[in-house]
């Protein structure tokens, strides 16, 4: 949550937001599409959380930017933060389950 404020003040968010809305050319299929990969890409490096906590606000301000309706893409920003998360072994709860006694090694031994 620190991280996310201090992306706010330094005006992350209004700088992604901008390049998004410019990158989607006005087109909403290309803006969800640019959430859904970024989405990919914070959670399989960062965590589910990140994608929640630290993304959201981006998705917001860029739906806004866009001048499209922010709904849509803050439910696409939710899915992808919990499906994104399954191909972390340890990063997700239900993925224990899945696993199993299967865990994949993490390099320590």
């Amino acid at each position: 949550m620190l991280l996310a404020e201090l992306a706010r003040r330094e005006g992350l968010f209004d700088w992604a937001a901008a390049h998004a809305a410019q990158s989607a050319k006005g087109s909403p299929v290309r803006l969800f599409g640019l959430v859904y990969i970024v989405g990919i890409v914070v959670t399989a490096f960062l965590s589910n959380d990140a994608t929640a906590v630290v993304l959201t606000p981006a998705v917001y301000a860029a739906a806004k930017a866009a001048k499209a309706k922010p709904l849509p893409y803050l439910f696409i920003c939710a899915l992808i933060a919990n499906a994104a998360s399954f191909v972390l072994p340890i990063s997700n709860p239900a993925n224990l389950v899945v696993y199993d006694n299967h865990m994949p090694s993490l390099g320590l031994g």
